[in-house]
């Protein structure tokens, strides 16, 4: 008597993305990744919506960049606001599955100085010290 054992399922999920789930992001950001349990069969169908629920602008179709991995590029983004990320794809198995996740992007200032909590004061105490600087050589001088 001879007994096979039936295929187990193959389900995988998303176990990290880029941007991740429900993080604010700024700077530029032109693509997202995501990184599956197990490999998939084909690269997955990623669709990435703006605030106003459209395509984000040149969005190409995802590629595996790994076994596990896709990834999804398009133009930079340029305005503010909650983007969501939608994506389907067969797992090993060939079921169909789904998930979505959204994260927040805020542009960098329009081109503008960008600093970082510690580069700001940094630049504050030398903007101070210019400031004691100027004032200090005022005071010495005569009229």
């Amino acid at each position: 008597m001879v007994a096979l054992a039936a295929p187990a399922g193959a389900h995988t999920q998303v176990q990290d993305a880029s941007p991740s789930p429900g993080e604010a992001v700024d700077g530029v950001v032109d693509r997202v990744e995501l990184d599956w349990l197990d490999p998939l069969l084909d690269a997955p169908d990623i669709d990435v919506t703006g605030p106003d629920g459209a395509p984000v602008a040149g969005l190409e179709p995802a590629s595996l960049v790994a076994p596990d991995v896709a990834r999804a590029t398009f133009d930079p983004l340029t305005e503010a606001g909650t983007y969501q990320v939608t994506y389907r794809f067969a797992s090993r198995d060939g079921a169909p599955q789904e998930g979505a996740h959204t994260f927040s992007f805020t542009p960098d200032g329009g081109g503008g100085i960008g600093l970082r909590p510690a580069s700001g004061l940094a630049v504050g105490v030398v903007v101070a010290g210019l400031v004691a600087s100027a004032i200090r050589d005022r005071g010495r001088q005569t009229p």
